[in-house]
């Protein structure tokens, strides 16, 4: 059967429905996963262990390049708005051919196959209106994302001698 739950591997689970209580249930994981298993777990291990521990903590090296290549997008976006409808045109912010354009490109490349991925694993699994609206949720997410971290940031600091979880609420 294709719905057979026994062929995926995810996590099920309710997720809060407004923005501050996303940033805080987001912050929690990113405190429990990044921060307390660092401070726990260090990178010990052999190199396949400390593969896993990067993919696990990459969030937090990451987080300002996510949040900044959504900018990006939304201002090619209306770049490319404005010079269709000979708005007055959208200054480009990196030339032709310089080393940034190219990153750019680069980076349009792998949004566009993080985008597709998960366009493609969400139809399989729930159909076409949500996998739609994962195009949406990823620009959201992104931005979830970066306030979890500072936030995440702020509460393992507050608490580094001791685990504290946050209460959060689910719908």
């Amino acid at each position: 059967d294709k719905k057979d739950d026994a062929t995926r591997i995810a996590t099920a689970e309710f997720f809060p429905n407004t923005f501050w209580t996303s940033v805080k249930q987001r912050s929690r994981w990113i405190a429990g996963i990044c921060f307390q298993n660092w401070k726990s777990h260090k990178w010990k291990g052999n190199l396949a262990t400390k593969y896993f521990l990067f993919r696990d903590r990459k969030s937090i090296f990451s987080f300002f390049g996510a949040f900044l290549s959504n900018v990006v997008i939304l201002y090619f976006l209306y770049a490319i708005i404005a010079n269709m409808f000979h708005f007055k045109y959208a200054y480009s912010l990196v030339s032709h051919s310089s080393v940034l354009w190219y990153l750019m490109i680069a980076n349009l490349i792998f949004m566009i196959s993080r985008a597709s991925h998960r366009f493609i694993f969400t139809y399989n699994w729930y159909g076409f209106k949500y996998a739609f609206f994962s195009f949406f949720r990823l620009i959201l997410d992104t931005f979830i994302n970066f306030f979890a971290i500072i936030r995440s940031i702020s509460v393992f600091k507050k608490t580094k001698s001791k685990v504290v979880w946050d209460a959060t609420s689910h719908y």
